[in-house]
């Protein structure tokens, strides 16, 4: 299957899906799908945002740990 059938199958999929949904629209149904989406990405941001500041802390305890290799290798 080359890219280009993937993508049209997908949008084709993405076409009936927003049909059905348009077609039986109802507020009442979307208020708590709307909710749950939006908690759901908030808490892929939080995520993602941590996930940046772990990072940073790991990259400097790597670079403590060879500074320290360095001053026993230069000590020696």
């Amino acid at each position: 299957m080359e890219f280009a059938e993937l993508l049209r199958a997908v949008f084709e999929q993405g076409d009936r899906v927003f049909e059905y949904f348009n077609s039986n629209f109802d507020p009442a149904k979307a208020i708590p799908i709307a909710f749950a989406a939006l908690s759901c990405l908030w808490s892929i941001y939080v995520k993602w945002r941590n996930s940046g500041y772990r990072l940073v802390d790991r990259l400097e305890e790597f670079i403590e740990d060879q500074e320290k290799r360095v001053d026993t290798s230069r000590a020696a």
